[in-house]
This record gives C-alpha cells, sequence and structure tokens, in this order.
C-alpha cells in the first residue's frame, strides 16, 4: 500500500521550527531563546533555562519502562523543576556537601548545588542518581519549544549546550524521558 506524503499547513506565526527535520505536526508557540547554564555529571546533565526558570535533569541512567520484564527495554528518565525553588529549612547556595570531591571531580553550586544535595522540597536522590559534576557549571544560549498538544501529549524540543537537539516527552501515567536527536 502506498501513502501520500502528509503536508502540514501551521499558522504563518507558527510554522518554524529551530532544528531540522522537525516533527510533522506544527508547533505550539515560536521558539523560546533564553540564556541557560549546564553542568555535566557522571550519570546525566543539569540545564537551567533563565526564560523559564527551569531545571532539567537528564539522566544517563535507564529506567525500566512499568510492566516490562525485558532489560534490554529501556529509555532515559527526565526530572523538570519549575522555579523558583521551594527550599528545605536552612537550605542554601552557599552550601556545601561537607566533603570534598573526588581528584577530577566538582561540587556543583547554586541552583544546581541546591537541586543535587537534596535541598528542594519534594526532591531526593539527585546526586545518588547524577554522582558527581565532571566539569564546571558554564553558561550558553540555547532555544527551546514544544509541539501543539494532542491531547494528553507533551513533546518540546531543546538546544543542548554543543549545539546538539534533544526530544523532551511524556508518557501517559508514566514519567518524563528524554532522547537524543540525530
Amino acid at each position: 500500500m502506498r501513502y501520500a506524503p502528509l503536508l502540514v499547513e501551521c499558522p504563518d506565526r507558527l510554522s518554524d521550527w529551530f532544528f531540522d527535520d522537525p516533527p510533522g505536526i506544527c508547533p505550539r508557540e515560536p521558539p523560546l531563546s533564553s540564556h541557560a547554564a549546564a553542568q555535566r555529571f557522571e550519570h546525566g546533565l543539569m540545564i537551567w533555562i533563565e526564560a523559564q526558570d527551569a531545571y532539567y535533569i537528564l539522566y544517563d541512567g535507564f529506567i525500566k519502562p512499568a510492566g516490562r520484564q525485558s532489560t534490554t527495554s529501556a529509555i532515559t528518565s527526565l526530572q523538570i523543576l519549575d522555579g523558583p525553588l521551594d527550599l528545605t529549612p536552612g537550605a542554601s547556595a552557599s552550601n556545601r556537601a561537607g566533603e570534598a570531591p573526588p581528584n577530577g571531580f566538582f561540587e556543583p553550586i547554586s541552583g544546581f548545588g541546591l537541586v543535587w544535595r537534596g535541598e528542594v522540597v519534594g526532591v531526593e536522590g539527585v546526586r545518588a542518581r547524577l554522582g558527581w559534576a565532571v566539569e564546571p557549571e558554564y553558561g550558553f544560549d540555547t532555544i527551546y519549544q514544544c509541539e501543539m498538544s494532542c491531547g494528553s501529549t507533551w513533546d518540546c524540543y531543546l538546544q543542548g549546550p554543543q549545539g546538539d537537539t534533544f526530544h523532551l516527552y511524556w508518557l501517559l501515567h508514566v514519567s518524563h524521558f528524554w532522547e537524543p536527536l540525530d
């Protein structure tokens, strides 16, 4: 059976994606350009987008999808924290873990440090999943854009610190996940 190509027509203001080979759906809004900060860890990447005041934690570690028995079928998980962060009593951006990082590693500071140390209400286990930072925090410019939603789906795209693009998505009744675009 042959299929005709699908031609998507979007309203003029919503016709452009910020990356090549976009999905066959209209963007929800024009691309959001913003300053951002990033820091790589042993097992993932943390990104803060200034215009959203949001933290994106892209874990390298895999989680097994609910109900799956196979150990070969896994997807990378994503945690999103919207700011301003709700800090635990005594939390401070200048706090430290109280131990020196191993040689060649770094302790996250400022907002990344608060999240990593578990000083944000409702956020636990980030340090255990990410490990130590492998480089200092640094700034970069990013672009963020989402698809027009179809009911209960959520698909967004984020330009990473090296110019790569990440597909961020939500699986209904499961969680948030991410994958690099080729």
